[in-house]
């Protein structure tokens, strides 16, 4: 308040803040936190349960890999609003690619993906240094454009971010999410939770190959 000389208010002073960005921030870890909280029940919840008719107790199935990695994928297309997001296996012994999941904005796109990387090899689509990288767990931000990697992508437009799948510090994998380039790079709390995505996807693939 202001006050006069005879300490009558006569006015005040107000002060106004801007708290978009961090309302902003608010709503996405919330997004994040539940979107995680989703992927670890898709892990863990049983596809289907039966019961015979002998009353037997119910058997819980748990969940092929190829289901549990495609929903993971649908998250993560669905959150960040992707051009294309893919789970890609790497065969140890050939260094071989092995798309597992995949999701597009249409089907043609997911075509794409699929038949341009089934069965081929590393080295046919990334180069020694973007290899070096995922061989030591770093992410790579690929700008598209005029690269042969581009086969089954419309690198006009749109930039792709690879972060390589580990087990026990072995590449086993990489999850791919391409976007536009207008858009620009994820917030550190999506990639926090692209993250926990690809280590979700290593322990689902390696189970698979223990089993």
């Amino acid at each position: 308040p202001l006050y006069n000389t005879e300490r009558q208010i006569e006015g005040a002073v107000m002060v106004l803040r801007n708290v978009t960005e961090r309302r902003y921030l608010e709503m996405r870890t919330r997004e994040v936190l539940s979107a995680l909280l989703d992927m670890a029940e898709v892990v863990v919840q049983p596809v289907d349960a039966t019961e015979s008719s002998t009353g037997e107790l119910k058997r819980l199935m748990v969940p092929p890999p190829s289901r549990v990695l495609q929903r993971l994928v649908e998250f993560i297309h669905h959150l960040l609003g992707s051009l294309n997001a893919g789970i890609i296996s790497i065969e140890p012994e050939t260094a071989t690619l092995h798309p597992l999941a995949v999701v597009s904005i249409t089907s043609e796109r997911e075509c794409q993906w699929w038949s341009g990387l089934k069965d081929t090899p590393m080295e046919a689509c990334f180069n020694a240094s973007i290899r070096s990288c995922l061989d030591k767990g770093e992410e790579v931000w690929w700008d598209l454009r005029g690269e042969a990697f581009c086969s089954f992508s419309d690198c006009r437009e749109s930039i792709l971010l690879l972060v390589p799948i580990l087990f026990e510090n072995r590449l086993i994998g990489m999850l791919g999410i391409e976007q536009r380039r207008k858009k620009g790079k994820f917030t550190a709390e999506e990639i926090a939770l692209i993250r926990a995505i690809a280590r979700l996807a290593g322990l689902v693939m390696e189970r698979e190959r223990l089993l």
